[in-house]
């Protein structure tokens, strides 16, 4: 089964801002859902580097669901 995630102008803004002012490194985002798998809220938990992101397991356990970017483009 596949899920699409849907994300508003607010939460993509949210997420550009932050690999922004993180000059493009890998971003580790909790993401908050509404009811109907729409991502309504992210934060970014974990940085890391133009390879990897180090993600414990406790703090990806508080959401609904994980994002995270990959300026490496692999």
């Amino acid at each position: 089964m596949q899920i699409k995630y849907k994300l508003n102008d607010f939460v993509k803004d949210n997420i550009v801002s932050c690999i922004e002012e993180y000059k493009g490194g890998e971003i580790f985002f909790g993401c908050k859902l509404d009811d109907e798998g729409n991502i309504k809220n992210v934060e970014p938990v974990c940085y890391g580097n133009d390879n990897a992101v180090l993600a414990p397991y406790e703090i990806a356990n508080k959401y609904n669901a994980i994002l995270h970017n990959h300026p490496s483009a692999i």
